[in-house]
């Protein structure tokens, strides 16, 4: 279901990150259902955005079925031999939206809250790498924005550095 089991603080927190038109979308949605009466609670949570024409939350494996049919439509409308959209789950879409979330400054421990692991550790394996690759990003602009000489100095040490790829 989501982000079920994640506090209604950290939830609104992410909404930080979202573009205007999406958090719209969102507010929109809200409203309508605020107009149905809440038929259910998931851990404590009732108010959930995206829910079936009953009130219910959507079912992960519903929302993969639909996922598949509108990659399938995108890609049959394409040339033959061009993949228009490739094929992808809920799951990937909440670690896409997770590292995006680390790119964009979210800390590990957040983003562990948002998708409710009780271990903070299994969110650092997962995009620990994320934020490797932020700190190196940053780095070589930083050096970038160097004099020439320092900047010529810290490329060739970096070459110097990198494993024999042979």
């Amino acid at each position: 279901y989501g982000v079920v089991g994640t506090s209604h603080e950290s939830a609104d927190s992410m909404l930080d990150l979202l573009s205007k038109e999406v958090l719209d979308m969102i507010k929109l949605q809200k409203k309508i259902n605020e107009q149905q009466p809440k038929c259910c609670s998931v851990d404590g949570i009732d108010d959930f955005i995206f829910v079936t024409r009953v009130g219910t939350p959507h079912r992960q494996d519903t929302l993969n079925r639909a996922l598949r049919r509108i990659v399938a439509a995108a890609n049959d409308e394409a040339e033959e031999g061009t993949v228009m959209l490739p094929r992808f789950s809920m799951h990937k879409l909440r670690k896409t939206a997770c590292t995006n979330a680390v790119y964009s400054g979210a800390s590990l421990e957040q983003i562990a809250k948002w998708l409710g692991h009780q271990d903070y550790g299994i969110t650092g394996q997962i995009y620990s790498q994320a934020r490797l690759d932020i700190q190196l990003d940053t780095s070589r602009k930083a050096i970038a924005g160097m004099p020439n000489e320092i900047s010529e100095m810290s490329t060739n040490n970096d070459a110097e550095n990198e494993p024999d790829k042979t």
